[in-house]
């Protein structure tokens, strides 16, 4: 069942006689219709099938994305447009809150909730990056993660290296991720466990940035 996110960003496909819209307009629809059958049907799904879904002809998609590649990730950058709507104010959030203890386990519960309550959203974004075509980009569901990490209380050097921001947040992805799929343990003890091991990480990368270099 679709979520209030989820029932008001996707829309049925239009059926009878399309009326008249903007081609900005028109391309946005098509993506949004273009997520939903591919979330349900698969990536596997042919363009003829979209077409009819979308109740266009094949032609019109062709001249909107030029082939399906274009048309899939097009769905993929909305698909994370929609993830960061509902993660980013949560995370905006945490910069009111006081330990570092706490600033962690708030992201990590943040990032949990948003991939729970769009689980396909989710998996559609994985599997189709945002970037640019025939490259890879950074997913902007794990940047945003990193960008509030390298704000942890205490960190040093604050703001930290990339490669350190991008290790905390790939750590929270990676379990999350596994979290999703196994369930276990519950919960609650998954964000305990997790946040204490970002927090011995974080006191790991501060001890090593203390250590005077030689050589």
């Amino acid at each position: 069942m679709d979520t209030p996110l989820e029932q008001s960003a996707l829309r049925r496909p239009c059926e009878g006689r399309r009326r008249r819209m903007a081609p900005a307009a028109r391309r946005a629809e098509l993506v949004e219709t273009a997520i939903k059958v591919i979330t349900t049907h698969g990536a596997g799904i042919s363009m003829d099938q979209l077409a009819a879904a979308a109740g266009v002809s094949k032609p019109l998609l062709y001249h909107y994305f030029y082939d399906k590649a274009g048309l899939l990730k097009a769905a993929g950058d909305r698909a994370a447009e929609l993830m960061l709507a509902r993660l980013r104010p949560a995370l905006t959030g945490l910069r009111e809150a006081g330990t570092r203890r706490q600033w962690i386990r708030g992201a990590v519960e943040a990032y949990l909730v948003v991939i729970m309550e769009h689980q396909w959203l989710y998996r559609f974004s994985l599997s189709n990056p945002a970037g640019p075509r025939g490259g890879q980009a950074a997913d902007p569901i794990v940047t945003a993660l990193a960008d509030l990490l390298g704000e942890i209380p205490g960190l040093n050097p604050s703001p930290p290296p990339d490669p350190v921001r991008y290790a905390l947040a790939g750590m929270v992805q990676a379990v999350c991720h596994w979290w999703l799929e196994h369930r276990r343990p519950g919960r609650a003890q998954l964000l305990d466990e997790l946040s204490q091991l970002l927090c011995h990480t974080v006191d790991g990368v501060c001890a090593l940035t203390a250590v005077p270099k030689t050589g």
